[in-house]
Order: C-alpha cells, then structure tokens, then sequence
C-alpha cells in the first residue's frame, strides 16, 4: 500500500504516481437534485459559504460567493452485520430546522436494518469560511456495536467538475481529504481520525461502489488528477459513535486545511449557539403580523424571510440569487454551469418588494443599488447575469427593465429611498424600454416574444412611475411624453392582446379573454385574419410545435389587475380568469394549483423522469400567490387567506417553496409526491417572496407592492384612442377618427407630409424628449373618414433621409 505526505499548500502535484482522468470522468459528471430540504449559511459576511440540503444530506456548498458552488454532495456511508447503507438513499429521514428563523438543520436518517439511525446537526460556522456536520449513529443491536462509518465527498471546485485534483494527505499531522481547482481549494477533516484515505474518478473506481461491494475501501489511491473526483475515507470511532466533520475551503489547500482546522479546536455547541443567537438578531423587529393565520403558515412566513436572506451574496451587496438550486441537476451534466445560482432582475426585485414588506427597508434600497450598479449601457439589464453583473444569458425580456424602475417608486413612496438618487437609472431604463416596447423580445417564461399582457402592464407602470420622477426633476415634457406613450399603450392593449368569438371562448361560454401572447405579425392583419397566427411552444418532444396563438392562455393575464390597468371584476377580466381556470387550473392533495400556460412543457416528463429537453409542464406555487392577490383585489379576502394557507401546503417539511410541484399521480421511487416539490428547483427565491407580500397584502386589506400610480390612472379609464404611434417596428396603416398620429424614430429630425386629393401639407419639426426616440404629431385628428395621409421621415439611424413615402388611412379599424 502506497503511502505519502504531500506539502498541501504547494503548487505541485504530490510525489507519488498519479493517474489523469479518465475518458468518461468529465461526461458522467453531474450536480444534485433541485428539490432541496433546506439551505443554509450565517448572516453575517465572516463565513462566505453557502450549503444546501436534500434527502437529508449536505448537496452542493457555495463559496466564497452565492453563485459559485464548490461541491457536490458530502454523504455518510454505513457498514454493519455485512450490510451497507448510503446515506441520502433513504425515503425515511426527517429534517427539522434549529429555529423557524435559523436556517440550521437536524436531519435522522433511518438506517435500514438493525435499528439504526444516522443523527446529523449541519450548520456553518459563523466566524469562517468552514460548513460543519455533526454526526452520532444511534441505535442498533448488539450485533451491530461495531459498525463502520465512511465520509464520501464529490468536488466540483470552481463550479465545475473539470481538472479537479483530490489527494488524501495531511496537515500540520492531522488526516485530510483535500482538493484543488484553478482558484479554489477544499480540505475536509474530522474530530475523529481518518483511517485508509483514497480518492477516485468518478465513474471508472468509485468509492460508494467499492464500499458497497467490499464493505470497506480496498482501492486506496493517493491521488487523482485533472477530472472528476471523489474523496473517501474511514471514520474511526469511538464508544459515543458521534463525530464532527469540518469541510473548510479557500484559496489554496492550506488555506481551506487551516480554516477547518481552527473550527474543530473550537466546540460543535459553542458555534451552534452563535449560529442561532446571529440569525435571531437578524430575525428580531420584523414585520410581522399574524393575521390569525394557521401555525403553517407562520412556518412558511419564518422560512421566507430566512430564504431571501439565505440566498443574498455577502459581497455585492444587494444581490440575491433565485435559487441555490440547479434544476434536475441530476440530469445534467456539470457543464450546464449556471443553474439558478444567477441573478434575475425580475425575481431581485420581487425579493425586494418582499424585504420591504416585511421592514428590511435597508436591504430593499441596497437591492436597487445593486440594480443601479449592473446596468448595463443602454438602459437594460441581462437576462440574468452572474454577481458582478456580467451577463449569462443575453436574451431581452422588458419586464425585467420595468420591475427596477418599479422598486425604485416603490421605495420612493415608502420614505425608503436614503441617500439614493434613482432617477439617472431611471431615465436610461425607462428609455430602452420606449426605444424597445411595448413589444418584448422574450416573455417572462424567457421563451417567445410578442405582445404580451403581463410585459405591457409592468411597461405601462413604469412609464407612469419613471413620469413621476420626471416632473420631479423638473423634466416636465418627458414626463407628458411618458404618459402619453403609457395612454397610447393601454388603449391598444385589447386590439394587441384581447381575442373574441374563438373555438376556445365558445367552449368556456364567454365572448373574448386575453392571451398569452400575440406575435406581431398577428397585430397588422385584421383581428379576424389574425386568428390561426401559430405561436411556437418551447420544451417539446418534438421540435417546431406551435399552436393558434388564441388558444395559449396564461395567469399572466392577472397582471393587468395587479398593475393597475384594469379592476379585478372587469368583464374581461373575469373573462379571462374562467379561461384560466378552465385550461390551467389543477386540484392536488394540497389544493388548487396553476400551470404557467397552454401546453408548457417546462417539467418532468410523464413517467416523472427529469426534464431533459422536453417534458411537461407543472404547477407553480408563485401562480397561487399571484392569483391570492387577485383574489384580494376582488374584494375577496376570504379566498386570499385560504390560497396563502394551500401556498404554505405546497412548501416541503423545512418551509422550502417549490418552482414546480407534481400534480400527478405519486412516484416514490423518483421522489415524487402530489403536491409536493418536483426536481425541478427548490426553494425558489421568487416564490417565498410572492407569498410575503400577500402575507402582507392580506393583512393591510389591499395589494401591497400595487403600483399606485398607474392604479389611480387606468383603473376606471375608458379607451380614448386619442394618438397612435407609427414606428419602423410598427408601422400602422389606419387609425380611427380624430386620432392624432404620432411619427416616432430614434434619430428624427423632421416628418414632411401631405393628404391625398388635397391641397394640405406640411413640415412637422421633431421633439427630443432625451430618451433616444424622437417623435413629432401629425395634424390627423382634425381630417374627416377615409382621408389619406402620406408621409416622408428624415433622418433615419445612419441620419440620411429616408425617401421612401408612407400611408396611413382615417377612420377605419387600427391594426
């Protein structure tokens, strides 16, 4: 048997033989299930590690940021009476959390032969960069008083499971299990001794299956280099079965050694009882009122605010992530490096909104200082983006400019703002928008672009939020233009997005509803040739599935309440939400649930195997808060307080709310239970924050986070059809009567026009609002039925006129 020191903080590779990685190491990697028991770090910024929890043992750990995970899975592995047990395996664990505010977890895993159990405590310590797991097996006959406990853990330094290198070595004489990556390094050591040491590449001598088939470690390696690697050793144990496991990291092994050295010399009970005093402080002064709400639904409230707080970096300030969570990450293999450890602005300021409900006023303004900080250029955010605002996805979804411009009003009308002033970010968003919208280039699901209801309404809030930080800067005629452009934008909204005398409205017995989303081409035709427009479905079996785009309905419609662009007992509303529940609505053992839309296929296939390309579709517990929201607007309370008390159901035993729950029948053996969390993603930042502010929204008796502005302006407003925008990207043929037609172009300077068979014509000089899109009035609305307008732009984005003439037809339907 090979054995050796190695120096673990030196550079080079230790001095013994190494063995490269194998051809299948870096295809057979993978991470964890999404469905997570719990996630956990301190509040403070002295121990910057992150963990997370699922079927009862410690999943991918975090460091020295949120975003970055370092580890796959540490498990426990059991050998006794010639059986062998791998923790994590199980159905049979409970875990319970330290404190319903302490995000701490005591998980028993039933270990199943001779009445075993394995009691764990995982914490992290509060004064450095160490995850700490506290381990005692309990139980058992006699015949099992000498059974064998193995620690197995799986790096994957620096978000990734390639060119890690693992060694079982020592530091300064204490046993360790140790590996490196390009930046970041691990060390695990124990209050017990380690014995037998070895490391492997995963997939080709793997420790679990040596243990399994031997009932100890019979292939005790050294080392292994550049690959996908696994650690392993024996914990020897003494008469109290009970042990404390110290996976410290850092920016070499030395580092990482050093650090879970220092936690271990201290005692296991002295840092939980820090632990938990950190997170009560944090806890204390919340708001936080009852409502007379069952005790789960306090659970859920508790778990909430730990949750948001849990999944903020230490660093960039202001930052959350929407989940620790890596969808199916079973399924997938390392590559897919992002996951949910990403920062979307539409889910950051639905975090902030939910701080602000519960009084961490401090940390919803950091949040918008955050968003001031990654704005990019032109005005917009990405897609999601990694903690120092670079982008990972590039796609456009103009709800994700809205929502910050959003915040901002939100903060403003709380007295939350500080020492912060908004408007420059303010005006930059509030300008992309203008120059991109109303039509978005992905929905909120980041799948197909169109007119969509639920993008429409955030961009009508913003432009009438972002006006009233106008007049405040004294920018009086922006802000004229803002709301103008606002009015044009809601009168449209039902030829865009409002669809009658359908196969599918027939069918649920009302005359019209509002559709997921309407593909521009839809929009110039006429509405009645408009319908049959496909609309492509993401996520399906087969490639280029489309259907009508009037028979893809979503929730999403709620959002025209919620925004404040019409009230909730609207008739098209109502409309709508029977559609809603006719097409998406499903009844679990937990109560009613919504699917996102017609036919989604974001979600386990049937026979509940992971989502890999395709599958379908499951209900979301954020929709159920959204719909209590409406519910409330309804005048409803009653059912509001009922939807939050099925929300706090569709949470997992630790308070976890779910991305997706399954709303089929129960799959044991892929964990799968109606009405519970799918492998999808759990907690989901997004959906512990859609259930606080209608926490709060419940108790104040309205919306909470409602934008007022755009409520007070739209609410009981009537179609005006006073102006309609002709635009290069949206270049309207007919307006009706004494409609004014306003020329808009990002670089106009000049409009030159005339009416047909007739003497009239002039020259139109262009406003410059200062928002890159200029605009100037045609005198249309004074001109009788059928009249002809035509019309030539100068200056076009390369400043040259353009020379092409164009039309637009009084009085007949706008397209």
């Amino acid at each position: 048997m090979l054995r050796a020191r190695h120096l673990v903080g030196s550079s080079h590779a230790p001095e013994w033989p190494v063995e490269p990685s194998p051809t299948d190491a870096r295809t057979s990697a993978r991470w964890t299930t999404g469905n997570k028991d719990g996630v956990g770090t301190t509040p403070g910024a002295k121990s910057r590690v992150w963990f997370t929890l699922a079927r009862g043992v410690v999943t991918e750990v975090f460091y020295p940021s949120v975003d970055s995970p370092n580890l796959r899975q540490l498990s426990i592995i059991v050998v006794a009476g010639g059986r062998t047990f791998v923790d994590g395996t199980t159905h049979e664990y409970t875990v319970r959390s330290l404190r319903r505010w302490a995000p701490g977890y005591e998980v028993a895993s039933v270990v199943p032969f001779d009445g075993l159990q394995l009691h764990k405590t995982i914490i992290t310590d509060p004064g450095r960069a160490v995850l700490l797991q506290r381990t005692r097996l309990v139980g058992g006959a006699s015949s099992t008083s000498t059974a064998r406990l193995f620690v197995v853990l799986e790096p994957h330094l620096d978000n990734s499971a390639d060119a890690n290198d693992a060694w079982a070595g020592e530091y300064k004489g204490a046993h360790a299990l140790l590996a490196r990556g390009a930046h970041t390094a691990l060390a695990l050591l124990c209050s017990r001794p380690l014995a037998n040491g070895a490391s492997a590449f995963v997939g080709s001598d793997d420790a679990v299956a040596d243990i399994r088939a031997h009932g100890e470690l019979t292939c005790r390696r050294g080392s292994v280099m550049s690959g996908n690697v696994q650690l392993a050793a024996e914990v020897i144990l003494d008469d109290a079965r009970e042990f404390v496991v110290a996976l410290g990291f850092g920016g070499s092994p030395d580092h990482a050694a050093q650090q879970a050295r220092a936690s271990l010399h201290g005692t296991f009970d002295a840092a939980r009882r820090r632990y938990v005093r950190e997170w009560r402080r944090h806890h204390a002064h919340l708001g936080h009122v009852t409502n007379g709400h069952a005790p789960r639904v306090d659970k859920v409230f508790d778990a909430s605010v730990v949750v948001i707080r849990a999944h903020r970096d230490k660093e960039s300030t202001g930052a959350v992530i929407a989940s620790m969570a890596i969808p199916w990450g079973d399924a997938h293999g390392h590559q897919r490096a992002g996951g949910y450890h990403l920062v979307w602005p539409r889910d950051l300021v639905e975090s902030a909104g939910a701080l602000l409900s519960v009084g961490r006023d401090a940390e919803a303004r950091r949040t918008l200082l955050y968003l001031m900080s990654t704005q990019e250029a032109d005005g917009g955010w990405p897609q999601n983006m990694w903690l120092d605002g670079s982008a990972s996805s590039r796609g456009v979804q103009l709800d994700e400019v809205s929502l910050p411009i959003l915040l901002a009003r939100m903060l403003q009308r709380h007295g939350a703002l500080g020492a912060l002033d908004p408007w420059p970010m303010v005006r930059a968003a509030i300008g992309f928008i203008v120059r991109a919208g109303p039509v978005t280039p992905e929905d909120r699901w980041e799948e197909e672009g169109g007119y969509s209801a639920y993008t429409i309404a955030a961009e009508v809030a913003a432009l009438i939020a972002a006006s009233t930080f106008a007049r405040d800067a004294n920018e009086d005629a922006l802000a004229r233009y803002l709301c103008e452009t606002a009015d044009e934008w809601v009168d449209s909204l039902d030829a865009w997005t409002y669809v009658r005398g359908t196969a599918l409205a027939e069918r649920c017995d009302v005359d019209g509803y509002y559709v997921r989303l309407t593909p521009p081409v839809a929009v110039g035709q006429s509405r009645r040739a408009a319908l049959g427009t496909p609309l492509r479905l993401l996520n399906q079996r087969c490639a280029d599935v489309s259907l009508p785009f009037e028979d893809v309905v979503s929730p999403d419609a709620l959002a025209l309440v919620r925004f404040g662009l019409r009230d909730a007992n609207d008739p098209r509303i109502r409309n709508t939400v029977a559609v809603i529940d006719a097409e998406l609505k499903t009844v679990t053992k937990r109560g009613p649930a919504w699917h996102r839309y017609t036919r989604d296929g974001y979600g386990e296939r049937p026979d509940g195997t992971p989502h890999v390309g395709w599958g379908v579709g499951r209900a979301w517990p954020l929709l159920t808060g959204e719909r209590g929201h409406y519910e409330l607007q309804r005048g409803r309370a009653d059912r509001a307080k009922r939807l939050l008390r099925i929300m706090a159901a569709q949470a997992s035993r630790a308070g976890m709310l779910p991305e997706q729950i399954w709303d089929a029948a129960d799959i044991p053996s892929r964990w799968l239970v109606n009405g519970g969390p799918t492998g999808s993603a759990s907690p989901l930042v997004w959906a512990h924050a859609e259930f606080l502010k209608l926490h709060r929204s419940i108790g104040d008796g309205h919306v909470f986070d409602r934008p007022a502005d755009a409520a007070a302006r739209y609410e009981v407003r009537a179609s005006t059809a006073m102006r309609v925008a002709w635009r290069y990207d949206r270049r309207v043929a007919c307006v009706p009567a004494r409609t004014t037609v306003r020329v808009e172009s990002t670089d106009l300077r000049a409009v030159e026009w005339r009416v047909a068979s007739s003497e009239r014509h002039g020259h139109s000089d262009a406003c410059d609002p200062g928002i890159g899109m200029s605009y100037t009035d045609l005198p249309t609305s004074e001109l009788p039925e059928g009249a002809i307008v035509h019309f030539r732009v100068r200056g076009t984005r390369d400043n040259r006129d353009d020379d092409r003439e164009y039309s637009v037809r009084i009085g007949a339907e706008t397209a």
